[in-house]
């Protein structure tokens, strides 16, 4: 893979930092990164969605704000040496990262866990369990260069409500 290169969130008043956030193709990946745009920041923008990608940079590029970095990736099928591979394009490209945002999220339908499709339960467990456990393992030594860096997990508010 190639990388091209109203939320209250007080990183955003810091001074330039790095940032990686996936799902941010989907309505509050795209919100933050176009607040990251503004604020100045360098984004890794990370989503299976390409075209939701290139949609996001073209908006923030035509409001003359620095577009993201893209990095087209499917969480479900990424494996250890795809987050390896992708640690080391940002490595070489940022050389760290102050941020770190799991946005990635996938939902199917609220059933019985007795009728969950078992390609479903896996699908979700891998975006939402073991890709930002995977993920951040591969972008540990990032963080590490960074005093101050931060992990953050978002969770959509309606699947509390549920």
């Amino acid at each position: 893979m190639e990388m091209r290169s109203n939320l209250g969130c007080h990183f955003l008043n810091e001074k330039t930092t790095n940032w990686v956030v996936t799902g941010a193709a989907g309505g509050l990946g795209t919100a933050l990164l176009e607040k990251l745009a503004r604020a100045g920041h360098e984004v890794v923008a990370i989503d299976k969605d390409l075209k939701g990608l290139e949609s996001l940079y073209d908006a923030i590029e035509e409001q003359g704000l620095r577009p993201p970095a893209l990095y087209p990736m499917d969480l479900v099928g990424a494996s250890v040496e795809d987050y390896d591979t992708l640690a080391r394009a940002i490595q070489e490209e940022l050389g760290s990262i102050h941020h770190l945002i799991h946005g990635a999220a996938i939902f199917k339908a609220l059933r019985p866990m007795m009728h969950q499709p078992i390609s479903e339960w896996l699908e979700i467990t891998q975006v939402s369990i073991h890709s930002p456990l995977l993920l951040t393992q591969a972008l540990m030594p990032l963080l590490d260069k960074s005093t101050g860096s931060s992990i953050t997990f978002v969770i959509g508010g309606t699947a509390l409500e549920q």
